[in-house]
Formats: C-alpha cells, structure tokens, sequence
C-alpha cells in the first residue's frame, strides 16, 4: 500500500530513470528493447527499401517501465484509467495514462508521461504540457504525477522545456477557481543524454539526471514558491545522477 505517498513517487520516478538510462545505454532492459524509426531515401521505395534509423525511445516505454516498478513494490495502479467527469464538450471521460491505488478506494494517484518537449500549442492543447497539468489539476486529486523524458539536453531545450512548464501552469491556472483544488503535482523530468552548451557537439554526451521538483497549487493557483522552481535554471529543484538513483528505496511489497 502506498505508505507515503509523495515519497514513494519520487523513488518510483528514480526506479524508472535508472531503467530508462539502462534501455537507453544498452537498448533494452530486461526483455523490453527499442525498436528502430524507418528511414526512407529520396526516390526509394517505401515497401522494401526503407532501412533502420535510430533507436526510438518515447513515452510509451517510460510508462512501461514505471508500471513495472509499480508491480515490483506491490502496488496496485490502471492504465487509460478514465475521470468521473465528462471532459470539454463531448460525452467521454479524460483518461489519466496510470492510476495508482492505496488500501483506501477513495485515495489514488494519478500520473501523466509526456516524450520530449510536447507542442507549442499553436494548433491545439492536445500534445502541450498544458494539456496534462490542467487534467491533473482539474481532475486528480491531492497528488498526481508529470513524469517527462528527455532523450537529448542542452541548456537550450532545458531551457525550452523550463517556459513551456511554466507557460501551461499560468494558462491551466486560469481556467481553475474553485477553493478545493488544493494540490501538489510532483515533476519528474529524466534526460537520457547531456550536452553541454546550446546543441549537440562532438564531445561525448555526459551521462542524464533525473530531476524533480513538487508543484503546489492552492485554489488552483501556483504558489509563490511554484512560480520560483519555474523561473531561472534548476538549482531548486532535486538533481539525482545515476548513481544517486541506485540508492532509491528498495521495493515495498506489502500487497494493498
């Protein structure tokens, strides 16, 4: 059961950072391994003369492997778990993409995995961090969960990513008044690869981190202290290597 919920989340998002970084170094962890895009030259033909590219790695394996560290603390969770509300305009429900269960029925997690930097919003929220914060805020409960995946950081996209967060806290904000959404959102953003500068150079990448940091919303709103892990770099965040993951709690199997 879920003992202590925000502490237990964090180790959850080190357990699936190391996992991430052990696919991403040797292309697969455990019997799950990374299939390969398809590249497709000029005049080729798209049957039978597209060859392998990159290894790709998104957020479908990101939740894979968080799941699976779920099941190794004996923890109970659903997938595309969906809201008692009606979403927007339609008839359906919004779908969390995991849930996670305590001993309680009326007490849960959700968490939402989001690959890279999502989309500008321009043509549509679907694809934006806003998307998911707001759905988390609107819909979940006291905590939830944003965990991202980086596969390639420099200081321009982590900076990219830092306003785009920053920028679906101020627009999920204005749509959320009501006095009892009182909540804490715990990002996790795990970076596969870093570079140091702008873009990436010759050098060799340095190793990823995990970063984390509690977002706290009162009537909806970010707090001050949620408007300042937003500004500026990550130093008020925490910052774990790979080998500071390794030292995350081991699994809990108290069955719920």
């Amino acid at each position: 059961m879920l003992q202590q919920p925000i502490g237990e989340l964090k180790d959850l998002n080190k357990q699936t950072a190391r996992a991430l970084w052990e696919l991403d170094r040797s292309g697969h962890c455990g019997l799950l391994i990374l299939p390969r895009t398809r590249v497709l030259h000029r005049g080729a033909d798209p049957l039978t003369q597209a060859s392998d590219g990159d290894p790709r790695l998104s957020e479908q394996e990101a939740r894979y492997l968080f799941a699976r560290a779920v099941e190794q603390r004996g923890l109970q969770f659903s997938l595309e778990t969906p809201t008692k509300e009606v979403a927007g305009k339609g008839k359906s429900s919004a779908r969390f993409d995991l849930t996670l269960y305590s001993a309680m029925p009326e007490y849960h997690i959700h968490v939402e995995f989001k690959d890279g930097l999502g989309t500008d919003g321009e043509k549509s929220s679907e694809g934006t961090y806003e998307h998911d914060l707001k759905k988390l805020l609107k819909y979940g409960v006291e905590l939830g969960g944003f965990f991202v995946v980086l596969q390639k950081a420099n200081t321009k996209n982590l900076c990219v990513l830092k306003s785009r967060l920053r920028e679906a806290v101020e627009k999920a904000g204005k749509d959320l008044t009501d006095s009892s959404l009182n909540k804490t959102i715990l990002i996790g953003l795990c970076t596969l690869k870093e570079y140091p500068g702008e873009k990436e150079g010759k050098d060799r990448p340095l190793p990823g981190k995990l970063y984390q940091a509690s977002l706290e919303f009162q009537s909806g709103q970010a707090t001050t202290e949620t408007n300042r892990l937003l500004e500026g770099d990550f130093k008020r965040w925490e910052i774990f290597s790979p080998d500071a993951c390794s030292d995350a709690a081991q699994p809990n199997l108290t069955q719920p």
